[in-house]
């Protein structure tokens, strides 16, 4: 039942000069994109950022840092508590060996709209204004809806695949946990009905 295809994970380099992007380039199997300005636009403009690597002095508020999963920093000026940080001179090795340990791929990073990122891996939904955390249930419930084709699911397929649980086993936990993740959720974004529920998403990257 699952199958949603996600955009393609990409890595944008921040820099005056293209160094740094043209060896990623020829070492790394993704996007990459150079960009030297206006790429806070840019990065709005897709949604999410696998990989942003700065190599360009910026201050944090210059920068969505919300849309972007692993920021790498090779700059002096600190942007954000969870940065990657490499002190030059380094080894592009190292970056590259970096970057492809946090590509596994095992961590849902996506746009759900033009508002809201997701993170499977922080069980989090971000925004440019405030962040929504979720429990390990609704983390798990929210990532089946947005992988599976349509975003739609029967409430028995979701008991079964999150808690494993036979058809006849405690039928008011799915109903409860749907209630509080709708509650938590952007208003309109989690549909319930009565054997089902889906996420109501028009452009999901």
């Amino acid at each position: 039942m699952e199958g949603h295809n996600f955009s393609p994970r990409i890595v944008i380099v921040v820099s005056n000069d293209s160094f740094i992007y043209e060896a990623l380039v020829d070492n790394i199997n993704c996007k990459i994109e150079l960009v030297d300005t206006g790429f806070k636009d840019y990065i709005n403009s897709l949604g999410k950022v696998d990989v942003l690597i700065v190599d360009k002095l910026l201050s944090g508020h210059e920068i969505p840092i919300f849309r972007v999963d692993i920021l790498i920093n090779c700059t002096k000026n600190k942007l954000s508590q969870n940065e990657i940080y490499f002190a030059k001179p380094f080894k592009l090795t190292d970056l590259i060996d970096t970057i492809e340990r946090n590509q596994d791929g095992k961590n849902l990073f996506c746009s759900i709209n033009k508002d809201w990122v997701y993170s499977h891996q922080l069980g989090r939904l971000s925004s440019a204004e405030k962040s929504i955390f979720l429990t390990d249930k609704e983390n798990a419930l929210f990532q089946k809806l947005l992988c599976i084709d349509g975003h739609l699911a029967e409430k028995d397929y979701l008991r079964h695949e999150v808690w494993n649980y036979h058809q006849d086993t405690e039928s008011n936990t799915v109903e409860t946990h749907l209630y509080k993740l709708k509650q938590k959720l952007p208003s309109g974004l989690l549909e319930i009905k009565n054997s089902g529920c889906f996420l109501s998403i028009d452009n999901l990257k």
